[in-house]
């Protein structure tokens, strides 16, 4: 009787070990993504303080380079080409254009004449379609900037506010927000990763062109969407608690990176 009860004693702090190393193996790994990303940003400030200002990316050409380039192309030493390049000119492919739009959405817009036009002119009969004369152009629809309220409606029992003491209250479900307290939306966020980092526009200029569309953000809460949206989808910022609650102790919290602003 004894040994069982050593052995279920056994078995019960074995448990408690194994739920401890798991929990610390959680901890550490989140430690380590957030030690990451400190460094991350250090190298970025270190970058900032003593690397290059200029914005220009390694394949822009600068406005020297325009006037330089025969010059630092040229080389006396290479001996002159054998053969002789030649090009010639052909007519387009039949179904070219139909293949470059085939990506795209197709609006049709009709003109036709009203009932009260399609008489002929000459004995006054009654004309039919014989078929239209297509024309095609490319529309580009800038980007619309709306404001979203999400209202989330409460609901209570009238019942139970005249006859008991609690009332019970149900919010409608609504969508959890990217960023607590923030007018940060999925797809705002996406824009400005997008221009950032495929399109290499930088935080200041993202921010003249909102302020084109009468959008008033400045490059400073662009930089904070960016980061606190990163660290929310890594797991290390729960959407409804501030960045400045998960900081190490002894770690002063970064605000927002002004990296490429």
């Amino acid at each position: 009787m004894e040994t069982m009860t050593k052995t279920s004693e056994l078995e019960q702090k074995i448990e408690s070990l194994e739920a401890i190393v798991t929990a610390q193996t959680e901890q550490i790994a989140k430690l380590e993504a957030l030690v990451k990303y400190y460094e991350e940003q250090f190298l970025l400030s270190k970058r900032r303080q003593f690397g290059s200002s200029s914005e220009q990316s390694p394949d822009q050409l600068s406005f020297a380079d325009l006037f330089n380039e025969a010059e630092d192309q040229a080389d006396p030493l290479q001996p002159e080409p054998t053969y002789e390049e030649i090009t010639y000119k052909r007519k387009k492919r039949v179904g070219k254009r139909e293949d470059d739009l085939s990506g795209l959405e197709v609006e049709r817009v009709d003109y036709e004449l009203p009932e009260a036009q399609r008489i002929c002119p000459e004995c006054e009969a009654r004309m039919r379609d014989i078929g239209v004369t297509p024309r095609r152009t490319i529309e580009i629809i800038p980007a619309r900037v709306i404001v979203r309220e999400h209202a989330v409606h409460a609901y209570s029992c009238p019942n139970c506010e005249r006859n008991n003491d609690h009332t019970p209250v149900i919010k409608a479900e609504a969508p959890t927000p990217l960023i607590s307290g923030s007018l940060a939306s999925p797809s705002a966020v996406a824009h400005i990763m997008v221009q950032k980092y495929v399109n290499g526009v930088p935080l200041y200029r993202q921010e003249k062109g909102m302020m084109n569309d009468n959008v008033f953000l400045s490059r400073q809460t662009i930089a904070n969407y960016r980061e606190r949206s990163a660290l929310a989808r890594a797991g290390l910022l729960r959407p409804e608690l501030p960045a400045c609650h998960l900081r190490p102790v002894g770690i002063r919290p970064i605000e927002g990176s002004r990296s490429a602003l």
